[in-house]
């Protein structure tokens, strides 16, 4: 008998079954990739978000003279931050009213999930008073934050800020903590 050219049932099968296998195994792979990327991304975005967030509250804390216990509506506390600044004109002066020097606020405070800051000022001249009332979200997905700061001496020119901030998209969620300090100007 002559043997006609081809493949056979069963090398057929065979054949496909391997084709099958190494897409299978190609697109596990390049799903398990995908998964860690989008995760290694999301975890990059927190932390960046987070320290963006915690070094412009560091600088308002440097440029501050102390931490006010209340103010209006608003009490210090652990998730709760009132910074006096000094008042400054255009002109980079001091304001005075009455030989008195005149401090704006600055308050973060924990509202749900988010972060926000306001300002406040008193005083026409001083260079916050275009900001005064204004209240900004500066981060969402805040798991928790805490404010801790000392009166008593040696410590009372120090605000630690500790930032918990979460990404609830990804399954697991993740996490990332910032625990920075800074010091007060004149306290």
């Amino acid at each position: 008998m002559k043997k006609k050219g081809g493949f056979s049932l069963i090398e057929l099968i065979v054949a496909i079954a391997i084709i099958g296998i190494v897409i299978f195994v190609g697109t596990d792979t390049y799903l398990t990739g995908l998964i860690s990327s989008k995760k290694e991304y999301h975890k990059a975005q927190l932390s960046g978000d987070a320290r963006v967030v915690t070094e412009g509250m560091i600088g308002n804390i440097k440029l501050s003279s102390g931490v006010e216990d209340a103010f209006g509506a608003y009490t210090s506390n652990e998730t709760t931050l009132i910074l006096l600044l000094p008042a400054i004109d255009s002109s980079n002066n001091f304001i005075y009213e009455a030989d008195q020097q005149i401090f704006d606020r600055i308050i973060y405070f924990l509202a749900g999930n988010s972060l926000h800051k306001i300002t406040l000022s008193t005083n026409q001249l001083s260079r916050l008073y275009s900001q005064n009332e204004s209240e900004h979200i500066l981060l969402t997905n805040v798991k928790s934050v805490v404010f801790t700061y000392d009166a008593s001496p040696p410590n009372t020119n120090n605000v630690v800020i500790n930032l918990t901030v979460q990404e609830l998209k990804i399954n697991p969620p993740l996490e990332y903590n910032v625990n920075v300090k800074g010091i007060l100007r004149n306290a």
